[in-house]
C-alpha cells in the first residue's frame, strides 16, 4: 500500500466531496466508498444516497450552504447505512474491530459512482475526491 497524502482523511470531507459531485448532477443508484488497503476489496463499502439526492435535485453546484447541508445528511447515513464488504466491519469501533470511520482517518478514503449494468467487464477508474478537486489515479477494466 502506497501512502498517499491526498486520500480523504475525514467521514466530513468525504461527505463534501460527494455532496459536490450530487450537486453537479452526479447521482448514482449507489456510490461505493474505498478504503486505501490494497486491492482485497475488504476496505470497500457502498452507500444509497438517492433519497438524499432527489431531495436536493434542484440546487446548483456552487451553493456552498447546500453543500454543508447536504454533506450534514451523508455523514448521518454512513453511520446507519453504509454497507461494508466486510460482514465484521462496522461504522464505529468495537471491542473486536476498528470501525470504518477510525479506518478513514488511518488510511485515507476515496469514493466511486456505482455503474449497473448488464455487461459483464465494466470500466474501472480510480480517483480521489477532495473537499475542492478530484484527481485521477488510474483506469483499467475490470470483470465483475
Amino acid at each position: 500500500r502506497a501512502y498517499n497524502h491526498r486520500y480523504i482523511r475525514s467521514s466530513h470531507n468525504l461527505a463534501i466531496g460527494i455532496a459536490r459531485k450530487i450537486l453537479r448532477g452526479i447521482r448514482p443508484k449507489k456510490w461505493i466508498v474505498k478504503l486505501n488497503q490494497g486491492f482485497s476489496g475488504k476496505g470497500n463499502a457502498s452507500i444509497d444516497l438517492q433519497h438524499i439526492q432527489h431531495r436536493f435535485a434542484g440546487c446548483k453546484g456552487g451553493d456552498n450552504e447546500a453543500i454543508l447541508r447536504i454533506a450534514e445528511q451523508i455523514e448521518k447515513e454512513f453511520a446507519t447505512n453504509l454497507k461494508c464488504e466486510d460482514p465484521k466491519m462496522t461504522w464505529y469501533d468495537t471491542a473486536e474491530q476498528v470501525g470504518f470511520q477510525t479506518q478513514i482517518q488511518r488510511l485515507g478514503v476515496i469514493a466511486e459512482v456505482f455503474i449497473e449494468g448488464e455487461v459483464p467487464t465494466s470500466p474501472s477508474i480510480q480517483a480521489v475526491i477532495e473537499a475542492n478537486d478530484v484527481s485521477l489515479v488510474s483506469t483499467h477494466e475490470q470483470v465483475l
